[in-house]
């Protein structure tokens, strides 16, 4: 029996402590070994696997990029803007992006039903939304809205309005 047989019985398992690296302990000298790779040995079928799955891989890549494509276009289409960092688009903005945007050609149908959606639904929506949002900026404001409302409330014929 040699001296490292013997080591190796002897030494219990939890001898090998955290701090000691992956070189120290029993059994340090078989883990760092590689193994040969010989045209008979397990591990060059391994290879040859493994560079048959490149292949296959590399073929569907095409396929794969493509749908990461799609799938990141989907991602920026439904993701909400940053509203603590960037502001929002004014008006103006948003009607030229209906008019000259990228989203459509520049003349034929998509584009005027961009147009005609950007006036009767984008706008009234964005500027009541815009107007609440200055309201709302400052308590003072808000307080003013609010007695507003209150003094409006009092005609009848405003009152029926609100």
């Amino acid at each position: 029996m040699t001296v490292r047989d013997e080591t190796a019985r002897t030494v219990p398992h939890s001898a090998v402590t955290p701090d000691s690296g992956p070189a120290e302990g029993v059994n340090a000298g078989a883990r760092g070994r590689a193994r040969e790779a010989t045209p008979g040995s397990a591990q060059c079928g391994a290879q040859s696997t493994a560079q048959s799955a490149a292949q296959s891989e590399a073929d569907s890549s095409t396929l794969g990029k493509h749908l990461a494509k799609v799938w990141t276009r989907f991602l920026g289409w439904i993701t909400p803007p940053d509203i603590w960092s960037s502001d929002r688009p004014s008006l103006a903005k948003v009607w030229a992006h209906a008019t000259h945007g990228q989203w459509a050609r520049p003349t034929g149908p998509a584009r005027r039903a961009g147009q005609i959606y950007t006036v009767l639904v984008a706008f009234p929506i964005a500027a009541c939304c815009k107007y609440i949002e200055w309201l709302s900026e400052r308590a003072s404001r808000l307080v003013a809205a609010g007695v507003l409302l209150v003094v409006l409330a009092q005609f009848p014929p405003i009152s029926w309005l609100i």
